[in-house]
């Protein structure tokens, strides 16, 4: 007697799980679509206002930029001599001229230019050369320029030879036009793309129109957006929805008040709704598709599995067969029994297999070779497997001794400026390759990696303890890398040590080495004992860099010079090695914290600065005078931007995480969603300040309020202070204060003591 269909095993799993699986999965595809939509909708909607401020601020961005460019290009000298010189010189036409074509050589949204002289009524076009009022072509804007006041500085549209241009006319005074005229012709097509990108949605559209109701710029049908700047004139509202030609429209406006323009960003609903409705459409069917797939799979693969538990069933009930009628009970007991057993048995095969499979693959999955390294670096010690891997792959562990050196790029703003990030890349590469092939042609082990930043990472292995066979070769690198590939680099090497130990803070500790270059102006080799020497030869009257920077940041000019003037009276009493090395450091700190001021621009090498000048109150009195155009630029009144909310953010972060030894740019990049070379810049172009001395100095500032105010251990200070080691948080200390924080500590109880007994 065979069993029916729905008694055997398989079946009945299958039919519970097509059950269980339709109960659970087509309420999720459908809750699924209805979120998808309705997140769909909502992102277009911030997406747009988003684009549409942007859109905004880059316009402004723009045309402020090429009213600068134009009132640089009628201010100079050359068309100056031109419009207010003798008419007869033709050398001063053809300078005239050739200064007109640099400049617009210089700025590409920049079409054709006109210089008017309204003394010699003659006109130099771009184009065209030299002609006299009467022979100009363009005689409209001679009517505009000679009768027509308030067009001064402002855009325009202006039609030349059937093309449509953005003109703007200088100077900026109508009280000048006797001196003479600018015109810029702006290429329109130009800045709307730069401005827009390129418009490849058929449901967006964008445009800009003034308050006489002209299209600036546009990206689409002229008729749409003249519908749309007519809808908002009467309606006070930033977002409206509208209709045209059978088409639903949900509108973004913004205001931008230096021009008074409108900008406005359009979607059409009705193309974005149909192409959410075919992507629903599509998710639904692919999704039956799959659960008919997935059920048919799951009866083939259940009846393939469970058969022979089958045909075990139909034997045993076979050979109890006999005997049913008698023993019933214990036969179904018999059977079910067996059925359980089996079933265990296959799941506990499968749980093997899986776990057997997820182990196979853990085992022998490799990762590539710089992987493991970077996790050396910045776990700081191989885990057992990491070291088997490199042992196979590198000779680094083979050798007795290891030694990091880290190869920083010098001005690596400058860096990024000048290459794109493909280009940085190869560049780097390029670097890598040198250092590698100097070392191993020595028959040095060595692995180089690129951690993304700034510098590389040099692992070396070798025999030798002694690190002074190993600088001359560090020197050919960096010399090789001067002369081939015209990159300027600091060096930087550790003592030598074991594989054992913990490279992630002996990293850090290489990296900070590199900085010597500029504080010492020297260009060799940095060794690891050097920062620990250069901070030990600060004497105890070093200048308080950090609090007169503190006061400079705050605006406070009078205090700041005061400051200043203690500290030189202090240094008037030192030797001139310490007196010099204090003014070097206080140059440094000055030129990190400001170094986007245009007063520190007159720096220009800190040894250069020095050599100026002869006696210490002639450097006193330029440093007052800088400090005060830096306060200057500081305390001019802006309005809150962006990137100052950014700030704010970042130092909300740093303040509640100043106990996390993890505390980095990284973190806090990752934590905000910015990459970190947009917070660097941010951070610095606010500020002046890189992040990097902003968390340490708030560091510093925490540690000296728990020595002024607990009896906390150094340990216990430490640690909420978010330092690692006791090394870099007595080195950072005294670098920022110019004491120990045992001595600071008890100098804040001599000072409070001489308080009390006044």
């Amino acid at each position: 007697m065979q069993l029916a269909a729905f008694q055997r095993v398989y079946f009945r799993i299958f039919m519970l799980f097509l059950a269980i699986f339709i109960l659970v999965f087509l309420p999720f595809i459908f809750l699924i679509t209805t979120q998808f939509s309705r997140y769909a909708v909502e992102e277009m909607d911030r997406n747009a206002h988003n684009k549409v401020t942007d859109i905004r601020d880059n316009m402004e961005y723009v045309l402020e930029k090429l009213k600068g460019y134009a009132i640089s290009m009628y201010e100079d000298q050359n068309i100056q001599n031109w419009l207010l010189g003798d008419r007869s010189d033709e050398l001063l036409a053809v300078a005239a001229m050739k200064t007109q074509n640099n400049f617009m050589y210089n700025e590409p949204f920049i079409s054709r230019t006109y210089i008017i002289n309204s003394l010699t009524h003659s006109v130099i076009d771009s184009q065209l050369g030299r002609s006299s009022f009467d022979d100009f072509e363009d005689q409209p804007i001679l009517d505009k320029v000679m009768l027509n006041d308030e067009m001064y500085l402002s855009f325009f549209n202006h039609i030349v030879d059937d093309t449509e241009y953005l003109a703007m006319i200088v100077p900026a005074s109508p009280n000048k036009k006797d001196y003479g005229h600018l015109v810029l012709l702006i290429d329109k097509p130009k800045v709307t793309n730069y401005l827009f990108g390129p418009i490849r949605e058929q449901s967006t559209d964008i445009s800009v129109f003034n308050t006489d109701g002209q299209r600036i710029f546009g990206s689409a049908s002229i008729e749409l957006d003249a519908a749309i700047d007519q809808r908002f004139r009467s309606n006070r509202d930033n977002k409206i929805e509208m209709k045209f030609q059978g088409d639903r429209y949900y509108i973004n406006r913004t205001v931008s008040d230096m021009y008074e323009w409108n900008v406005y960003y359009a979607n059409n609903y009705g193309y974005i709704t149909q192409r959410i409705q075919d992507f629903k459409e599509k998710l639904l069917i692919f999704s039956f598709i799959s659960l008919g797939l997935i059920a048919i799979l799951f009866f083939v693969s259940s009846r393939r599995s469970l058969g022979s538990f089958s045909q075990l069933a139909e034997k045993i009930r076979e050979r109890y067969d006999t005997d049913l009628n008698d023993n019933n009970r214990r036969i179904t007991s018999i059977l079910a029994s067996s059925e359980m057993k089996l079933i265990d048995r296959g799941l506990e095969a499968i749980f093997a297999n899986v776990e057997q499979l997820n182990s196979s693959v853990r085992d022998h999955r490799e990762l590539v070779r710089s992987e493991h390294l970077s996790q050396w670096i910045f776990q700081g010690n191989l885990n057992q497997k990491s070291r088997h891997y490199l042992s196979q792959e590198t000779r680094l562990l083979k050798e007795s001794y290891l030694y990091l050196s880290v190869i920083r790029i010098d001005s690596y703003l400058a860096f990024c400026d000048q290459y794109d990030f493909n280009s940085r890349k190869l560049l780097k590469y390029a670097i890598r390759n040198i250092s590698e092939e100097v070392l191993h042609q020595r028959g040095i082990a060595a692995e180089s990696l690129d951690l993304g930043s700034d510098h590389l990472v040099l692992l070396i292995g070798s025999e030798e303890q002694d690190i002074g066979a190993l600088l001359p070769l560090l020197d050919n690198i960096r010399e090789y890398i001067s002369a081939n590939i015209k990159i300027e680099v600091s060096i930087a090497v550790s003592n030598a040590n074991s594989s054992q130990n913990d490279l992630r803070i002996l990293y850090q500790h290489i990296y900070e080495l590199t900085m010597l270059k500029f504080l010492s102006g020297e260009n060799h080799i940095f060794m690891e004992n050097e920062y620990e020497e250069f901070v030990q030869s600060l004497p105890a009257t070093e200048l308080s860099s950090q609090e007169l920077i503190q006061l400079i940041q705050n605006g406070q000019a009078e205090q700041a010079i005061d400051k200043l003037r203690q500290q030189m009276k202090v240094l008037a009493g030192c030797s001139y090695e310490d007196c010099k090395l204090n003014i070097i450091h206080l140059i440094y700190e000055l030129t990190k914290a400001f170094n986007k001021r245009d007063a520190i621009k007159e720096f220009n090498g800190i040894h250069k600065v020095l050599d100026r000048f002869s006696t210490l109150a002639q450097l006193q009195g330029w440093l007052e005078d800088v400090i005060r155009k830096i306060i200057a630029e500081i305390t001019i009144p802006k309005a809150k931007t962006r990137q100052e909310k950014v700030v704010h953010e970042i130092h909300e972060y740093v303040h509640m995480h100043l106990q996390d030894p993890q505390l980095s740019v990284e973190r806090v990049a990752e934590h905000l969603s910015f990459s970190i070379s947009y917070l660097r810049q941010v951070h610095r172009e606010v500020t002046g300040m890189t992040m990097s001395d902003y968390i340490l100095n708030e560091k510093i500032t925490l540690v000296k309020k728990l020595l002024a105010s607990t009896d906390l251990t150094m340990y216990e200070i430490m640690e909420r202070s978010g330092f690692l080691t006791k090394s870099h948080f007595f080195a950072a200390f005294k670098k920022m204060t110019g004491l120990t924080p045992k001595q600071y500590r008890e100098s804040q109880l001599s000072d409070n003591g001489d308080l009390k007994q006044a």
